[in-house]
This record gives C-alpha cells, sequence and structure tokens, in this order.
C-alpha cells in the first residue's frame, strides 16, 4: 500500500485541519456571508486529537483552515491550554479576524497563549485603510484597530499575513495606493493583493448597481478562464486599471 502521507511530506512538512465552518461576520463581498450563515465548531478536545492524528503521519505543521480560528475566544484558549498541557510540540497558523486580537490585558495574555503553543503565523483580511471603505463592505473593523493589530503581532513574534482587497465599493487608484502604502509601513511578513469577486449569493454579487459596481461578465462563474479575468470595475476603477493596481502593488511593496 502506497503510503499516502509520505507522497504529501516529500512536498510540505504542513497539512490542513479544519475546526469548524461557517463564520459569525456578514461582510458584504464574501462568499461566506451566503453560503455560511451560521457557524459549526468543533470542541478543543476533538480538535487536539486530530492534531495528535496529523502529527504522527509525520507532518510538523498545521492551518487550521478555519474561516475564522478565533470566533470562540473560550475555545481558542481551552486548544492552546490543551496543546501545552500535553506537551505537544508542533508549530500551527491559521485564519483570524483583526478583532480578535485585543491590546487589553486578557488580549495579550491569549497573545502570549496562542504564541507559547506553536503558533506562528496569522493570516487575516485587511481589505483597505479607507474607514469608510471598510463601513462600506460591513467590515465591521477600523483602520485603527489595524494598525494595532499589526503591532501587536510584531512585538510578540507572531507572522502577519496580510490580505487585502482592491476594487471594493468606493475604492479609487487614491484609496488604493494609501492602502499600498499602509502596507509597506506595517511590512507583514507575507501579504496578499486581491481584486474583488462578485461571488453570487453575497450583497455586493446580488446588488452592484447599489454600490457603484458594474459585473463585467454576469454568468462569470460559468466560464472556465473565470480565474484569469478581472470581473468588476467602477465609475473611478476600470477592470484594466485594477489589474495593473494589483500588479503595481506587488512591486510597490518589496521596492
Amino acid at each position: 500500500m502506497v503510503n499516502i502521507s509520505k507522497k504529501y511530506l516529500e512536498k510540505d512538512n504542513e497539512t490542513t485541519v479544519q475546526g469548524g465552518r461557517g463564520c459569525i461576520n456578514h461582510c458584504y463581498f464574501c462568499q461566506s456571508s451566503a453560503f455560511d450563515r451560521c457557524i459549526r465548531l468543533r470542541s478543543a478536545s476533538s480538535l487536539v486529537n486530530e492534531v495528535k492524528k496529523t502529527l504522527r503521519l509525520g507532518f510538523k505543521s498545521i492551518f487550521f483552515s478555519d474561516l475564522d480560528f478565533g470566533a470562540s475566544e473560550k475555545r481558542l484558549k481551552e486548544f492552546c491550554e490543551i496543546i501545552l498541557r500535553e506537551k505537544i510540540i508542533f508549530q500551527w497558523n491559521a485564519n483570524i479576524r483583526a478583532d480578535r486580537i485585543k491590546n487589553t490585558e486578557e488580549g495579550i495574555k491569549l497573545i502570549k497563549l496562542m504564541k507559547k503553543s506553536g503558533c506562528f503565523r496569522l493570516f487575516i483580511g485587511f481589505e483597505s485603510i479607507s474607514g469608510k471603505i471598510l463601513q462600506n463592505v460591513n467590515k465591521g473593523i477600523a483602520p485603527n484597530q489595524l494598525k494595532e493589530v499589526a503591532r501587536l503581532l510584531n512585538e510578540h513574534g507572531i507572522n502577519l499575513h496580510a490580505s487585502f482587497l482592491f476594487g471594493l465599493p468606493g475604492d479609487t487608484e487614491e484609496t488604493i495606493k494609501t492602502t499600498v502604502k499602509f502596507a509597506k509601513q506595517i511590512n507583514p511578513q507575507m501579504v496578499s493583493f486581491n481584486i474583488l469577486i462578485p461571488f453570487p449569493g453575497t450583497f455586493i454579487g446580488d446588488n452592484p448597481e447599489k454600490f457603484g459596481i458594474k459585473v463585467i461578465d454576469k454568468y462569470w462563474y460559468e466560464k472556465s478562464d473565470c480565474a484569469d479575468k478581472i470581473l468588476i470595475n467602477n465609475k473611478k476603477l476600470t477592470a484594466k486599471k485594477l489589474r495593473d493596481l494589483g500588479a503595481w502593488a506587488y512591486k510597490e511593496l518589496f521596492s
């Protein structure tokens, strides 16, 4: 019998574990707001048991693919405590919302606990540094929180993968360039610059005109080449301009 885990390990020592499904937030651009309207979380003990099984296969690192690994602070804390109590040695990273990282006494304790239990990187959707744009998409997070999160993670030795989204309602070339300037200032260890996709079922995808957005091809999701196309534009940004700004952002960040 072929050892499947060995095949994987030849490529990478990290694999994925899912500890929950759904998201309690309702950002207007996110497909989870259309398809995962409630949240279902496994218990911390169940999650730890799968971690043990995964490590026995030879993996050394785990990415938790929950849309928001910090949706339950109680579960996150319990998970970290079990890992430390049972002396399970591995490294992990996860998706998490910016507002789960708090500059409070309890918040700092949790950051330190996560770090101690093996957390080395967090993927966080920053989207934009414009407060107006964050409001337009119902993000529920303010620019000052994004700045504080970047500072706290850097201070406590947890890498940041900051993800930004261009073409959101209200975006202009100026707001995008301001966002990229902010990305350079916080200097994340990893960064993603993405272009808005009008997913059907999302508030933006179903009502683009309300946001001043034009979907170039209404049935884009039926086309095999949709992943290669910029699918939207607005009064300020053409599809070509969005593509050019996306390419420029990476060059600018590393210049």
